[in-house]
Parts: structure tokens; C-alpha cells; sequence
């Protein structure tokens, strides 16, 4: 690959990869710099806080000692610790939430939150109580009780507690930030260590390298030139299809080389030449005598191959006219055949006319028959609520006959009652003579009535039969009619598909008549072609002759020069 690349691209390109390397040092470098720098501010800023979390715990046991001296001593001026240390406390509370703010520990601003609700409580339920407790002579053993119990201690052992896991916290930080700039500093001298190797040996590699590309393909250079001066031809030329300053040089060198191959292959060729030349004299000789035995028996067979050709030619034209005269033939044959077609596919298609109107009316037929079964039915009902009637009809006049029966007994125990009553009964048997007479008419009445029901019954069953034996022959007719328009569908669809096959039947005749005008002309064709290559035999035989004559001249002056 460096030997394609020039070399006054090559030792920019040797710097570059030193520059690069340093490159790399100097930006690790400068990145774990930055580590170091950051994790020295993380530890000022932990300092810091420790500082304001000391400071919180000092004012916390400034007060609670403040409080146990005024217990015990009783003097006021104890409590002076125990104010400032409320205001020490609240100005460490202030550093520190802004230290927790600018860290963003949740922990630890929970922690501190603890502290400050702890220190809050034991003010106001403890040390608060005490002060005011010691205030009064009645109330101090009242204080000191408190303090004995440890009422206060728990408060402030919970707060010592919490702050001591404050400490822990930005101790640990501490100890990671000085891990995190042990590392740095160790990485960063590795890589300055490492680099300059790196730096160091690649300078050594490339100067190697362009002196084994650059130095010792010119020394064998210069050593091929003095031996390709000194007549030796037989040295490879060094460094040829390099693309760099050497590989001009060696292609340089390679073109002399060539030259002077070159220039000793011209000599010895001038010399075959003419040895050559000789040669083909003689040659020649025999070639002219080979080629005027070879042109006349080819003369004569292209003579014999005319007259064949005239022979064909002439068969041609005759088979080309028959084939004209019956292609005409044909062509009337089937312009007959594409009529005869034409006028059967106009019959199929009357026929399937013809048979979509039975269609069409076997289908009305269907729908008048399903409408007489229809109203058949009808009928039917009508008829069985006739029936139905009749027989309630029946039932009153059993109820009226069996009405002038009772009616008759009645009468006739009438006409016994007025017996014995003798002439006080005789017009009551008189009415009881109108009443059997009227009794014996409705018995005869209803009579007759009956059996004239009876046969209205016996007509009205009748007509019942009749009618469901109409609704199953309407319903056979129905069936029949639709068999019989399935019967025409299929015939409507045998019909269709005869008048698709005559329509292709005349697109083949149409296609076949063509094709016949098409032979017709290419038969006209043929018998042209036919007439031209007859023609042209009888012109390739005249030819032929000349040439036989025109070779023996030009054989002669061969011969005589």
C-alpha cells in the first residue's frame, strides 16, 4: 500500500501518525485532568459539609449542656451557650440546605429534615418546659425530673445518631473522590508512558519502513542499470508498478530495457524476412499452379451448378402457378364456408331469442301457478270455516230440537193437568194444544233444517277435497313448469354456446380465407422469386465463363512476370 503512495505525501503522513498519537495522549491527559479537578471539588464541597454538620452537632450540645448547668446551678447565666447555640444552630441549618441543594442528595435532605423536626420536638416539649419549669420555685424538681428520665437525651442521641450518618455519607464521597483521582492520576500517567512508546515506536517503524521503501529500491535500481548497460537484458527492472517518484524511475529504466530488446528483435526479423521473402517466391509458384488446377474444376462445377439451378428455378415457377391457381380454389371454398357459417350463426342466434321467450313465459307460467296454489289455499280456509260453521249451526239446532222436546212434554203434562181440572182447565188446555202443535212444527223444522245442514256438511267436505286435490295438481303443475324452465335454461345455455362456437366457426373460415389470400400472394411471390433466380443462373453461368477466362489471363501474366 506505501509503495503506491508518493513519497512526498509519505513523510507528511509519518508525522501525521506521530502528531495523532500525541494527540490521543494529550486529550486522555486532559480528560482525566478534568476527573482529578472535579473530584478536588467534590472534596472541598464534602469538606464543607462536614464542617456545617460538626458546626449543627456543636450548637446542639452547647444547648444541651447550657440546659443541664441551669438545672443544676439554677443561675440564669447558664443559659447564654443555649441562645447562641439557637443561633449557631440555625445558621449551620442555612449552609447546610444550601450545600443539599447544590449536591442533590435526597438522603441526606432527608436526614437533615429528620434532624431539624427532632431538634424542633425537643425544644418545645423539653428544654423549653425546663426553662419554664426553673422559673418557679414550686416547678424545679418538676424540671429536673425531666432531665432524669432522659427525656432530653433521647431527643439529642437521635440527632447525634442522624448527624453520624451525615458524616458517614460525605465521608464515603470523600473516599470515592479520592479513588476517582488516584485513577485518574494512574491512567493518565499510563497513557503518557504508554503513548510516548507508542509515539516512539511507530517513528521507528515508519523511518524503517520508508528506508526500506524508498533507499534500498534505489540502490537495486541503480546496480540493474549498470548491468543492463554492461548488455545484460536478462535483469528484472526493480520497483515496476509502484506508483510512487521510485515506481517512475523503474518504469523509466523498464522502457529502455524494452527499447533495446526491441531494437535486437528488429535486426534478426529484417534478416528472417528476407530468408522469408525468398521462400515465398518459391511458394508462390506453387500455389499458382495448385490454384489454376483448383479454379478451373470449381469453374466447371459452379457451370453445372447454374444449369441445376436453372433446372429448379424453372420447377419453381411451374409450382408456384399451380399453387396460385389452387389456393384460388380454395380461397372460393371457403369465402362459401365463412357464408354458410355466417347464416347458421344468425339461426342460432333467432333460436336463442326463440327460446329466452319460452323462457320468459315458462316463468310467468311458474309465478301464475304458484299464485293459483296460493289462493287455492285460501279457498281451502274459506271453505273449512264454512264446514266449521255449518256443524255450530248443527249443535243450535240439536239445542233447538231438544228445546221443542222438552217444550212437547211440557205441553202434553199441560193438557193432563187440564184434564183433571176438568172445565177450569179447558182453555189452559187449549193453550197447551197450540203449544205442543207449535212444538211438533219446531221439532219438524229443525228436522228439515238438519238435514239440509247435513248436506251442506256433506257438499262442504266435498268441495274441501276438491279443492286440496286442485292445490296438489297446481302444485304438480308448478313442479313440472319449473322443471321445464330448468329444461329451457339448459337449453338456453347449449344454445349459447352453439352460437359462441359459429361465431368462431366464421372467425376460422374469415382467418382461413385470408390465410388462402395469404398463400395466394406468397405463392405470386414464390413465382417471381423463381423467375429472378432462373434469371439470375442463366447470368451466374455467363459469369462463370468469363471468369474461367479471366483467371487463365491473369494465371498467364502470373506465370510471365
Amino acid at each position: 500500500m506505501l509503495n503506491n503512495l508518493r513519497i512526498s505525501a509519505k513523510l507528511p503522513l509519518a508525522f501525521a501518525i506521530i502528531v495523532a498519537i500525541m494527540f490521543a495522549v494529550s486529550a486522555v491527559s486532559f480528560w482525566k485532568v478534568s476527573e482529578v479537578q472535579d473530584a478536588i471539588e467534590r472534596v472541598e464541597a464534602t469538606d464543607m459539609m462536614l464542617s456545617h454538620i460538626e458546626e449543627l452537632g456543636t450548637a446542639i450540645i452547647d444547648q444541651q449542656r447550657a440546659i443541664r448547668g441551669y438545672l443544676i446551678s439554677g443561675d440564669p447565666s447558664y443559659l447564654a451557650p443555649y441562645n447562641s447555640g439557637a443561633e449557631n444552630f440555625a445558621a449551620a441549618l442555612t449552609a447546610l440546605k444550601a450545600d443539599m441543594q447544590r449536591d442533590n442528595d435526597p438522603q441526606q435532605s432527608q436526614r437533615l429534615e429528620q434532624v431539624v423536626g427532632l431538634h424542633k420536638q425537643w425544644i418545645d416539649t423539653v428544654a423549653s418546659r425546663q426553662i419554664a419549669a426553673m422559673g418557679a420555685v414550686d416547678t424545679i424538681e418538676e424540671a429536673r425530673t425531666l432531665e432524669a428520665v432522659g427525656a432530653g437525651k433521647a431527643f439529642v442521641d437521635d440527632m447525634n445518631a442522624l448527624l453520624r450518618e451525615m458524616k458517614k455519607a460525605e465521608n464515603a464521597q470523600v473516599a470515592e473522590a479520592v479513588a476517582i483521582q488516584i485513577s485518574a492520576i494512574t491512567v493518565t500517567y499510563t497513557v503518557i508512558i504508554v503513548g510516548g512508546i507508542a509515539a516512539l515506536a511507530v517513528a521507528i517503524t515508519l523511518a524503517l519502513m520508508l528506508s526500506r521503501g524508498i533507499v534500498t529500491p534505489i540502490s537495486r535500481m541503480t546496480d540493474a542499470m549498470t548491468r543492463l548497460a554492461g548488455g545484460d537484458k536478462t535483469i528484472e527492472i526493480p520497483a515496476v508498478g509502484r506508483k510512487d517518484e521510485v515506481g517512475e524511475m523503474a518504469e523509466a529504466v523498464q522502457v529502455f530495457k524494452d527499447n533495446l530488446i526491441r531494437n535486437e528483435e528488429m535486426a534478426a526479423a529484417a534478416a528472417r524476412e528476407q530468408e522469408e521473402r525468398n521462400a515465398r517466391a518459391t511458394r508462390i509458384e506453387q500455389l499458382t499452379n495448385s490454384f489454376r488446377t483448383s479454379v478451373e474444376a470449381l469453374l466447371e462445377n459452379v457451370s453445372h451448378s447454374a444449369e441445376t439451378m436453372q433446372a429448379t428455378a424453372r420447377s419453381m415457377s411451374d409450382t408456384a402457378v399451380e399453387t396460385t391457381e389452387r389456393a384460388t380454389s380454395v380461397a372460393a371454398a371457403a369465402e362459401q364456408a365463412s357464408q354458410n357459417v355466417n347464416a347458421v350463426s344468425a339461426a342460432a342466434e333467432e333460436l336463442a331469442n326463440s327460446i329466452a321467450e319460452i323462457s320468459r313465459q315458462v316463468s310467468q307460467s311458474t309465478t301464475l301457478a304458484t299464485e293459483a296454489a296460493k289462493e287455492a289455499e285460501q279457498t281451502n280456509n274459506v271453505v273449512q270455516e264454512l264446514a266449521e260453521a255449518a256443524n255450530r249451526i248443527g249443535e243450535v239446532i240439536s239445542m233447538i230440537n231438544d228445546i221443542a222436546e222438552q217444550t212437547n212434554l211440557l205441553a202434553l203434562n199441560a193438557t193432563i193437568e187440564a184434564a183433571r181440572a176438568g172445565d177450569a182447565g179447558k182453555g189452559f188446555a187449549v193453550v197447551a194444544s197450540e203449544v205442543k202443535s207449535l212444538a211438533s212444527q219446531t221439532a219438524r223444522a229443525t228436522e228439515d233444517i238438519g238435514s239440509q245442514i247435513g248436506s251442506i256438511q256433506a257438499t262442504t267436505n266435498s268441495a274441501v277435497e276438491a279443492i286440496r286435490r286442485i292445490g296438489e295438481r297446481i302444485n304438480e303443475m308448478n313442479g313440472i313448469t319449473t322443471m321445464v324452465a330448468a329444461a329451457v335454461e339448459e337449453q338456453q345455455a347449449a344454445t349459447s354456446e352453439i352460437a359462441r362456437n359459429v361465431e368462431q366457426a366464421a372467425a376460422g373460415a374469415n382467418e382461413v380465407s385470408s390465410n388462402i389470400g395469404s398463400v395466394s400472394s406468397a405463392a405470386q411471390v414464390t413465382g417471381a422469386s423463381a423467375n429472378e433466380v432462373l434469371t439470375s443462373s442463366v447470368e451466374l453461368g455467363d459469369k462463370a465463363g468469363t471468369l474461367q477466362r479471366e483467371v487463365s489471363g491473369f494465371l498467364r501474366d502470373v506465370n510471365a512476370a
